[in-house]
């Protein structure tokens, strides 16, 4: 599998902090690496800047989630989802992207 864009990232990780608890974010990259079964040789992949591709990419997810109040950061490097993001959740929504997000 190769690696997947940040927009199909945002529902997984949406899902892995659905039950409310502050999770690190370096635990949820680790999740979401599990839950797309990317090769070491994926997740080791760097970008020409020496940032890991996987890593960027699910970091600008959680951007964009925190951005659409769906997820927030109650302290630095957590994430937790709010009451908007579990209300989203329960609609069982199949996809998130972009135009979702507005």
């Amino acid at each position: 599998m190769s690696i997947p864009d940040y927009a199909t990232l945002m529902l997984p990780l949406l899902r892995i902090v659905a039950d409310g608890k502050d999770l690190g974010f370096q635990e949820v990259i680790n999740k979401l690496a599990e839950y797309f079964k990317l090769t070491e040789l994926e997740r080791n992949e760097r970008q020409w800047s020496g940032k890991l591709v996987f890593d960027d990419k699910a970091r600008w997810a959680g951007d964009y989630l925190r951005a659409a109040r769906l997820l927030r950061s109650p302290r630095r490097g957590y994430l937790q989802i709010t009451d908007r993001g579990k209300s989203e959740l329960a609609k069982s929504p199949t996809a998130i992207d972009l135009k979702f997000l507005r």
